[in-house]
């Protein structure tokens, strides 16, 4: 990469932090004509997967509307940031709204807690940090006196954390609107980003009726009076939850998910295949087209092809700086960066029948699913097998099936895995919550004391045993490589032993190729080498077995440890798996 090509901009939430320090941006300008040209609405929720760029979009709306609060006039600032971007072709609309807008901007990510006070005090700290930046209210000559009263409140956090001043905090967004709508004769523009954050952390922790009386307030106050006060209010989340739950009395209210069919709000959100290919042919990327979108394509938002944006910049990112470009390998990013408690909830409660149809996704079939549109988050106690399906719809694990019909308030619509990199996700998500439960735990204990103890049968019988009992997804895929689906399966096991492994690797480059498996065990004297292959019939197991022992000697993925000073013991495991059996080949090495 030469010095003259933009930075990755990986993590980068602030449009302004993007475009001034020369990170390449994919121009998604055109999404404020559409929003807020559009009078059908005032109120406008967007739901999306995470990571798909819900966060950025919002931050560029807040650069571009929002008055320039030292000098109304001046927009010098906003010409600097927006002169090279498609919206500013626009001479109108800019005329209009570029810098003419007094805007309220927050993300609610943080409103979370163990308990509610710790949430209440995070949204009482993001409002008293909200109420500094208007901090010029306290001088404007437009508010009355009371006004200033309820303002300094507002800039107080010891007060407003307070929980006997909770009524000040469910006000609090109402009040700064009509003060800055007061201050300035115009109405305001109201961007809120993660709303459903405070209701998903509050479900899982138990206090779920007190956060849904607060954030109700906090929404339905602020948004009420949207034909005086409030010019648009744009909110984006990952669920849509049920407008009766926590939008009370909120009017002229519209939402866009992933299954709705408004043609020119589907792509504002995530790269089109368009975009994908330009930030590859300008990173010099663009032998690896076919690699991305094998990985990272396949969401179907209203028959538009979508790639996930936080995977594609984080494959430029790896690939980059790769030296070896034969070497690139596309990654599961976007496990990483999503909780998947909600999913645990379910799958200890899932019917055969959806246990089935997950492993018909994950052999690369479709299913036929209702998607529900309105959604409480304690409603997903109850286990309903539907919210289970449309959860995973929303949250990116599934996605329309190409030709699907987009009739979710008439008809079941057929699901898929959308792409590689998620069904990787898909599996290690849901492996992962099978070695939670002390009996899962106890299989896992077992494994892990046979490796260590270099005991190949009774590592035979201990995999065994934790197929046979593995339900809810069973045991081999048909239409993907086999040993990819048994390494995941090990991963998933392995992973609820971390506190005992050190240096744990799926598909680590050792000697001269990358081996399935290795890790140390937590004094690091032993180092354990995993080499895994499939067998059409159980007949052929011990073969096999023997014959990825013989790849990890060939390969020499024994090098690394043979030159760790702290290595005493190098175990290495060929196993071959058949359906729910396998053969354990073994040899030690001592140093």
């Amino acid at each position: 990469m030469t010095e003259s090509l933009l930075k990755l901009p990986k993590g980068k939430q602030s449009y302004e932090n993007i475009v001034k320090n020369n990170f390449y941006y994919v121009d998604k300008t055109r999404a404020l004509k559409i929003v807020f040209e559009d009078e059908s609405s005032q109120v406008l929720l967007i739901t999306r997967p995470r990571r798909f760029g819900k966060s950025l979009t919002l931050s560029m709306f807040n650069s571009f509307l929002s008055l320039n609060y030292e000098d109304e006039k001046d927009l010098s600032h906003h010409i600097e940031l927006f002169k090279d971007k498609e919206i500013y072709k626009d001479k109108g609309f800019c005329e209009q709204f570029m810098g003419q807008c007094p805007v309220i901007a927050i993300s609610l990510k943080d409103v979370q807690g163990l308990d509610f006070k710790d949430a209440y005090n995070e949204l009482a700290t993001l409002i008293c940090e909200l109420s500094d930046k208007f901090i010029f209210l306290k001088d404007s000559p437009k508010l009355s006196l009371n006004d200033k009263k309820i303002f300094d409140k507002l800039n107080d956090l010891d007060y407003l954390q307070d929980i006997n001043h909770l009524s000040d905090v469910k006000n609090s967004l109402k009040n700064l609107i009509s003060f800055l709508y007061k201050h300035y004769d115009k109405q305001v523009i109201l961007l809120i980003d993660e709303y459903d954050v405070p209701l998903a952390k509050s479900s899982l922790n138990g206090y779920y009726k007190q956060m849904v009386d607060l954030m109700s307030a906090f929404y339905s106050k602020a948004l009420k009076d949207t034909d005086e006060f409030v010019q648009k209010a744009v909110i984006t989340g990952c669920l849509r939850v049920a407008k009766e739950s926590i939008f009370t009395g909120v009017n002229n209210f519209s939402v866009n998910t992933v299954f709705n069919r408004e043609d020119d709000l589907t792509t504002i959100i995530g790269f089109t295949e368009k975009e994908t290919e330009d930030m590859l042919n300008y990173f010099g990327l663009s032998d690896f087209k076919a690699l991305v979108k094998e990985n990272y394509d396949g969401y179907n938002f209203y028959n538009h092809e979508i790639y996930c944006s936080w995977d594609v910049v984080s494959f430029c990112q790896s690939a980059l700086k790769q030296q070896d470009q034969s070497k690139v390998v596309a990654d599961c990013y976007w496990i990483n960066t999503s909780s998947n408690d909600i999913i645990k909830q379910f799958l200890g409660f899932i019917s055969t029948k959806d246990s089935d149809d997950m492993q018909t996704l994950v052999d690369g079939g479709s299913v036929k699913k209702n998607i529900h549109v309105n959604m409480n988050h304690e409603d997903l106690k109850n286990h309903d097998s539907d919210d289970f399906w449309s959860m995973l719809a929303y949250t990116g694990y599934l996605t329309a099936a190409p030709n699907a019909e987009f009739d979710i308030d008439h008809e079941p619509i057929e699901l898929v895995i959308p792409n590689k990199s998620i069904l990787e996700c898909f599996k290690l998500s849901i492996l992962q919550f099978f070695t939670k439960d002390e009996s899962q735990l106890s299989k896992a204990h077992n494994i892990l004391n046979a490796v260590f103890d270099g005991k190949a049968l009774d590592l035979s019988n201990a995999l065994e045993d934790a197929l046979a009992h593995y339900i809810s997804i069973r045991d081999f895929s048909s239409n993907e490589p086999k040993e990819s689906y048994y390494q995941g399966f090990l991963n998933g096991y392995f992973s609820s032993q971390n506190d005992l492994l050190k240096g744990y690797a799926s598909n680590a480059e050792l000697g001269n190729g990358y081996a399935d498996i290795t890790f140390k065990n937590k004094n690091k004297n032993i180092a354990v080498i995993i080499e895994i292959k499939h067998a059409k019939e159980e007949s052929e197991n011990q073969t096999r077995a023997f014959e990825a022992l013989d790849q990890i000697e060939k390969n020499k993925y024994v090098l690394n440890y043979l030159g760790d000073d702290y290595v005493t013991d190098i175990l290495c495991y060929g196993i071959c798996f058949c359906k729910k059996s396998c053969y354990v080949a073994f040899k030690e090495l001592k140093k």
